[in-house]
């Protein structure tokens, strides 16, 4: 509408429209447009979206690292149950692994002078296993993942599982190794609060209780989510090579086939996985 305006008064005060370079330049625009540029800047606006998302989850890993060289400045190294963890001021009961390169065992004061040692003993062993298998880390690469491919939705609901298995197996580790029951890791899941996100005790605590009650369920994503993912999958890694091959008038046939094994398995195999999807829906058990 500005610019329809712009036009109009300037060609009533000057003779002719102002725009009239600009709109020799949408012309030229518009005469080059064809389906493999539309593709070919379609996946480049994905690319710039992800590139974005990536470096705000990037940053905001830069962010927690931070934090925790802080805490680890701050802390002190005490041998709590035979291991050796970093133990900090604060009134409330917490636990947690932090670390990407070098995981270390966090502990408030509070938790270790407050809590019984047969939930302190299981809450350390639980953030050991984490930190021997780099929790940290893969969380972190989960999370980064499933923000930054957004348009990939099976990701987040995958990710939040994949997290529940890391906890439930440091469960029965520390169950395990501390020689405690189940009594004994419910009580150290209760004796951390449910809304801070510092305490990975608390983390998918429904998921946790179920396995601690024998309630071993399967769980599937949603076949909608599935099927959108493996859509988004083809169309992300055909568009590229469509877009080019368009663009450069360089044909796709049957006679080039060899030349194009790679784009046809890229192509056609999560085709085949959406259609399957769409007909069964796949699932696993939390073990």
């Amino acid at each position: 509408m500005l610019f329809s305006i712009f036009a109009l008064v300037g060609s009533l005060i000057v003779g002719s429209s102002p725009g009239s370079l600009l709109e020799a330049c949408c012309g030229l625009v518009l005469a080059r447009l064809s389906v493999g540029w539309l593709l070919f800047a379609a996946v480049g606006i994905a690319g710039i979206f992800v590139l974005a998302r990536l470096t705000r989850s990037l940053w905001r890993l830069r962010g927690a690292a931070q934090s925790v060289r802080g805490l680890k400045r701050v802390s002190e190294k005490v041998l709590v149950e035979g291991h050796t963890c970093r133990v900090f001021e604060d009134d409330r009961h917490l636990a947690f692994c932090a670390g990407l390169i070098q995981p270390a065992i966090y502990l408030s004061r509070a938790a270790v002078n407050d809590l019984p040692p047969a939930t302190l003993r299981v809450a350390v062993v639980h953030e050991e296993q984490h930190r021997l298998n780099r929790d940290p880390l893969r969380k972190a690469i989960t999370r980064t993942l499933a923000q930054s491919f957004f348009f990939f939705p099976a990701l987040g609901p995958v990710g939040q599982k994949y997290l529940a298995l890391a906890e439930i197996r440091a469960d029965r580790a520390a169950a395990a190794a501390a020689r405690a029951g189940q009594s004994d890791v419910a009580d150290a899941l209760l004796a951390f609060p449910a809304g801070e996100s510092a305490s990975s005790m608390s983390e998918n605590s429904s998921d946790r209780i179920d396995d601690l009650s024998g309630n071993v369920h399967s769980w599937a994503p949603a076949r909608s989510t599935v099927f959108t993912t493996l859509v988004a999958l083809t169309a992300l890694l055909s568009a590229p090579v469509i877009a080019v091959e368009l663009i450069t008038s360089v044909p796709v046939g049957f006679e080039a086939l060899g030349l194009h094994v790679c784009l046809l398995i890229l192509t056609l195999t999560p085709m085949v996985l959406a259609a399957l999807a769409f007909l069964s829906r796949p699932s696993f058990q939390l073990r």
